[in-house]
């Protein structure tokens, strides 16, 4: 989390509304440098009736992968599950997560199903609405077909930064999200891939999470930006795309 006062709330009260034994729940706010009163709804939110864990952690770095790696670091469960904090996760979200990797003892790790979360119509002008409709029908078209096809043919490209869930043993034999790039969830995937090919990589329809729709099409321009920024160090990482950048079949840098 940086600076995420505005959607922390809504956050962890999705992880108190799980369908999941509460007591086997483990929860870390990491706070990255955040000056906007982020700690003061998380107090009021720990105050709050709940049979898991709810700490906090404070990381001196600025910078997403270091955040995720004290995370993971402090972490004692079997799975371990990365949220971004404006995400709403489905009632059953992490119960469907653990129902497929108890179902698949060779499934090293899954990204959950992002959707965006419907704008309110009421008071916005008609473009922020027709960015939201596009951005809906792209995430579902993207995580319900795209990564389905993925997962079917074990070529996953990225475990979503936004919501997935790896077994520990498999994550602590990696180097652990990478600062190299803006794209760290796409350079972890790889790194699973490579050390791992024999363990199973999924999207996981049933565990649905939920986010914000881009608010403006200047911050939707920048997303996407830094999206292909990732996309260009992640293949420039990877000697695989050096030798062959413009390879057909399998993963390649243009798809």
């Amino acid at each position: 989390m940086h600076n995420g006062a505005p959607y922390l709330r809504k956050c962890i009260a999705s992880v108190r509304n799980q369908n999941y034994p509460h007591d086997k729940l483990e929860v870390f706010i990491v706070d990255n440098l955040s000056d906007d009163g982020s700690f003061a709804v998380f107090k009021e939110e720990q105050a709050q009736p709940f049979e898991g864990s709810l700490q906090w952690v404070s990381v001196p770095q600025r910078g997403k992968s270091y955040a995720l790696n004290a995370g993971i670091h402090v972490s004692r469960g079997e799975y371990v599950t990365n949220i971004d904090c404006d995400v709403v996760l489905h009632p059953d979200a992490i119960l469907n997560m653990v129902k497929a990797f108890t179902a698949d003892p060779d499934l090293g790790a899954a990204t959950g199903s992002v959707e965006v979360m419907e704008r309110k119509t009421e008071g916005s002008d008609p473009l922020r609405h027709l960015l939201a409709e596009c951005e809906f029908q792209e995430y579902y078209s993207g995580f319900r077909i795209g990564r389905q096809y993925q997962t079917a043919t074990n070529s996953l490209f990225t475990l979503a930064g936004a919501f997935s869930i790896f077994r520990r043993d498999v994550l602590l034999r990696t180097f652990l999200y990478d600062k190299q790039t803006v794209s760290e969830d796409t350079k972890m995937t790889f790194e699973i891939h490579k050390r791992f090919r024999d363990l199973n990589k999924a999207c996981i329809a049933e565990a649905i999470a939920y986010v914000e729709p881009t608010p403006s099409l200047s911050a939707l321009y920048a997303q996407r930006v830094r999206w292909q920024r990732g996309q260009l160090e992640v293949a420039s990482l990877l000697t695989v795309f050096m030798r062959s950048p413009l390879r057909l079949k399998g993963l390649s840098s243009p798809k």
